[in-house]
């Protein structure tokens, strides 16, 4: 009833016209005394206004007599406070939307007269704005996830911690949520500390009424339990697809989505800002094992992608593989490498050059890009093919990448690049144990 705005201080007065009205109407005696269990209500203190500050905000004159004038005629009481120019301010109980200078300026203006301020021209042109540069960081991933055709939800910050640990997959909550004194219905008991238990929910209820691909992402902030002063709060994003992604077509066969499809959105989206993530394995339990990545940034944790762990699944009734992609924009925010800067196009002809690579199926496709990224006229690298049995050791597999030769100060020479992918081959050797296959 409070929260709407009403004063606790009418309670009194109502209650004493009530026994008026029931007096009049029915007869009788009324008690004496009045039995409060209030928690106990502070008196609102008055505010102090300078009447220079209103002249200045509204842009007309105004004097101490006609300020105090306007304010009475609203049931304000109105006292002269310190010097001539400045005034206390007490409220009426029935206006309780009064409690800054500013709502004194805008009673002051509104009784006074909107038509009655005086036209003025600006002295100076309007500042340029300065966008807010972690607004357009979040636009740039708002952007790219619309572009590959997922659709945005919003959910309530608040949930439980059934809930949550159903989507972490985790008994107890490694992370414990902070809880609410007032909730108002146990599915709102607790903060959130993950957006994945909203983003199951909505892909579990679409499914009710979607046969084909579904594809949401949700952006937000999460509520970190600290061990002093507030919590922390850092903006995620989270998306996911289903395994029936890729719609069907009839030029092409119907094809689902994997954990690669989710790598290469996560790959995508962060191209889009400027960055380029590194993969590395990782065990978080909401996520299927042997199934998902750490996504690091400048040596740093900013997020996970990968399948979703089938009992979490399960514990949502999804009958059908899940792939998400997690990151944490307030992380990347602090990571990110700001301006992008033009690099114009290359005047010079480039050469390509196709490599097949017999490597320990130990070593990741990460640890190789490390090395041929290494070379300066090295100016794309694409693996194209991956295979693994006959021809090949146990063990081991083979990796064919096509390397892009470019330079942007001559044209590069057979002899040029056949000196350069010597060295690449000898490094490959040397640190990864890589050979050559024939």
């Amino acid at each position: 009833r409070f929260e709407r705005g009403l004063s606790p201080m009418l309670t009194v007065p109502a209650l004493k016209r009530a026994t008026e009205l029931v007096l009049c109407v029915a007869g009788g005696t009324a008690a004496s005394g009045i039995i409060d269990a209030s928690p106990g209500l502070q008196e609102r203190q008055p505010l102090s206004v300078d009447v220079k500050n209103i002249s200045g905000m509204i842009g007309r004159e105004f004097s101490s007599t006609e300020v105090t004038r306007l304010l009475e005629l609203l049931g304000c009481c109105v006292t002269p406070a310190g010097d001539g120019t400045r005034l206390s301010i007490m409220p009426p109980r029935w206006r309780s939307d009064i409690n800054l200078e500013a709502d004194v300026v805008e009673e002051v203006a509104r009784i006074s007269g909107y038509e009655n301020i005086p036209l003025t021209m600006l002295s100076k042109s309007i500042p340029q704005q300065t966008p807010d540069p972690k607004l357009s960081f979040k636009k740039k991933f708002l952007a790219g996830f619309t572009g590959l055709g997922f659709q945005e939800i919003l959910s309530w910050s608040m949930t439980n911690k059934s809930i949550l640990g159903k989507a972490l997959n985790q008994s107890p909550l490694e992370i414990p949520p902070l809880h609410l004194k007032k909730p108002m219905s146990l599915e709102q008991e607790c903060l959130r500390t993950s957006l994945r238990p909203h983003l199951m929910s909505a892909l579990a209820s679409n499914r009710r009424f979607e046969d084909g691909a579904i594809c949401l992402f949700e952006m937000g902030a999460v509520y970190i339990s600290q061990e002093k002063g507030l919590p922390e709060e850092p903006c995620m994003v989270n998306a996911a697809i289903t395994s029936s992604q890729v719609r069907e077509h009839w030029a092409q066969d119907p094809a689902g989505a994997d954990f690669f499809s989710i790598k290469g959105i996560a790959e995508s989206i962060l191209a889009s800002a400027g960055i380029t993530p590194l993969f590395e394995p990782s065990d978080d339990t909401g996520f299927k094992p042997g199934s998902q990545a750490a996504v690091k940034v400048s040596g740093q944790y900013t997020g996970i992608v990968g399948e979703v762990h089938p009992k979490v699944c399960r514990a949502f009734d999804i009958a059908e593989p899940v792939f998400m992609l997690e990151l944490n924009l307030t992380r990347l925010f602090a990571l990110c490498p700001g301006d992008r800067l033009y690099r114009p196009v290359p005047r010079y002809p480039a050469v390509v050059r196709d490599i097949a690579l017999v490597l320990d199926d130990t070593i990741t496709h990460s640890q190789i890009m490390a090395v041929l990224g290494s070379f300066p006229l090295v100016a794309d690298v694409r693996l194209f093919d991956v295979y693994t049995g006959k021809h090949v050791p146990e063990g081991s597999r083979s990796m064919a990448y096509r390397l892009v030769f470019q330079s942007e100060k001559k044209t590069l020479t057979d002899d040029s690049v056949d000196a350069v992918l010597a060295r690449i081959l000898s490094r490959l050797q040397g640190e990864l144990g890589a050979v050559l296959r024939s």
